[in-house]
């Protein structure tokens, strides 16, 4: 019934999800506190809606173009490796191994993992390292030095989308949906797309394979599945050895 409320006051997806994960933390503290008894009520989820869009290449560089350069350092990262938004603010100097080219995030969504580090990321996180002082410095910080906060964060996404003039599907967080996307596209298997987001259960991963198949691979896999035509001719029935009568 309170879900039922949520949902018809018009509150979205988001916030109605917000406000019934704070509800299970607090039925779960009561009952390890022993203020009410007995098996906790099954509130249900809400069912995870997908995202059907991507931001394009030339928009993720209109979006780059438009941002702070501080901005723009956090998303090229979100865009060559396979890290969170919040695995970057909570990134420190003594984290990143530069030799070896890894991050060992200690502070991760979930749980201590190793990152692998790509060529188009390490230049980024060399250039942030030069402002570090002590080795438990904030690699990402905003102009002023200041660690990051996401609400501030996203506050600055927002308003480089709108000098960009992009929509709502251009954030951040999807920048990590295009990375899983790219990963899959070019052949990687679904364990080690895992291993290298670091999700905990396979599932999370499976849930990216959908935007692999967006139209646009579709098409190109729909003219590689037949093959080059010659020029001007067109097939219009395969013969018994593949080809074209």
């Amino acid at each position: 019934k309170y879900r039922q409320q949520l949902v018809e006051s018009g509150l979205r997806q988001n916030t109605v999800k917000n406000h019934l994960g704070a509800l299970r933390t607090c039925l779960r503290w009561a009952l390890k506190t022993g203020l009410i008894g007995g098996p906790l009520p099954d509130i249900p989820c809400l069912p995870r809606r997908r995202r059907e869009t991507l931001p394009t290449l030339e928009e993720i560089s209109r979006l780059l173009d438009a941002a702070r350069p501080d901005v723009r350092d956090v998303l090229e990262t979100l865009l060559n490796i396979a890290v969170r938004p919040g695995d970057c603010f909570a990134l420190r100097r003594n984290w990143v191994d530069l030799d070896n080219n890894l991050l060992r995030l200690e502070d991760s969504k979930t749980g201590p993992r190793l990152v692998c580090l790509v060529p188009q990321a390490a230049p980024i996180l060399a250039r942030r390292l030069c402002a570090c002082a002590n080795p438990n410095d904030f690699v990402f910080t905003t102009v002023r030095g200041r660690p990051w906060d996401l609400r501030y964060f996203g506050e600055q996404v927002r308003k480089a989308r709108q000098k960009a003039k992009l929509g709502s599907h251009a954030t951040a967080y999807a920048l990590r949906h295009v990375w899983t996307t790219n990963a899959f596209l070019r052949g990687l298997d679904l364990a080690t797309v895992k291993e290298l987001r670091g999700d905990k259960d396979i599932r999370t991963t499976t849930t990216y394979l959908h935007l692999a198949s967006h139209l646009g691979h579709l098409q190109r896999a729909a003219r590689q599945a037949v093959g080059p035509f010659p020029a001007g001719e067109q097939c219009t029935a395969p013969n018994r050895q593949g080809g074209c009568e």
